[in-house]
């Protein structure tokens, strides 16, 4: 399957530094600012720069980002942003899905973003019928534990939704998920990420929550995004 992906290395470094392409520092902040804001609606930063949940002096040994990918599939569906060196597969069928890696060497750590065509848009009664299935599911993993369960605000995205956080059994190891499930239109969108323990969970948490925050259930194009914010993309 043929996606659409483009990155904004080369376009937006992620420092503190201006951009050598003729824009001042406050032109590339005012830039950066706008499209943080855009793409993560619920993360503030303290400097206008692309890294949220950047590490501090107060925790060095929180992950960072890099830099960032824009993520589209072939049909304009779904969108997101996530860390450019971690590694990608795609899933063709039966339904759309991508799972992301941030070290290849520990694959119980991911997180997995699938969508799903339900020919029809859904009903009250339908909701109903996949929260119930949901549960069933967590209830056939290994030693589960339900830690939260929530239905999504209307805020947060899609016409209905359920979030929820777990642990369980597999391959000896304990691993902690965190899943968030929504409806718009006739698209079932779900959103899952685990580590392989409660230190890794913990450790990628955060980078984990940006890429969920950033999921779009259209095409997301930065340079149509900046023409209408009436800002211009650097050559």
């Amino acid at each position: 399957m043929g996606s659409g992906f483009e990155s904004l290395v080369g376009h937006f470094p992620l420092s503190g530094d201006c951009l050598d392409k003729g824009l001042s520092r406050q032109d590339y902040s005012e830039i950066v600012l706008a499209l943080q804001q855009a793409i993560v609606p619920h993360v503030c930063c303290p400097e206008p720069c692309l890294v949220c949940f950047v590490e501090s002096s107060h925790n060095p040994v929180r992950p960072r980002f890099r830099s960032l990918s824009l993520y589209n599939d072939a049909h304009g569906r779904l969108s997101f942003w996530y860390p450019a060196d971690w590694h990608r597969e795609e899933l063709e069928v039966p339904r759309t899905g991508v799972t992301l890696w941030p070290q290849t060497r520990e694959p119980l750590t991911h997180i997995h973003l699938e969508l799903q065509d339900l020919k029809a848009p859904l009903t009250a009664e339908d909701f109903v019928v996949l929260g119930t299935g949901a549960r069933e599911g967590l209830a056939q993993l290994q030693d589960c534990t339900v830690r939260t369960w929530r239905t999504l605000t209307e805020e947060e995205p899609g016409e209905w939704g359920l979030q929820w956080s777990c642990t369980f059994r597999l391959d000896h190891a304990l691993c902690v998920r965190q899943a968030r499930m929504f409806v718009q239109r006739q698209y079932l969108y779900t959103i899952t990420f685990q580590g392989a323990s409660q230190a890794q969970f913990d450790y990628w948490k955060d980078m984990f929550e940006y890429i969920m925050l950033t999921v779009g259930t259209h095409r997301f194009s930065v340079p149509d995004w900046m023409a209408q914010q009436d800002v211009s993309v650097p050559d």
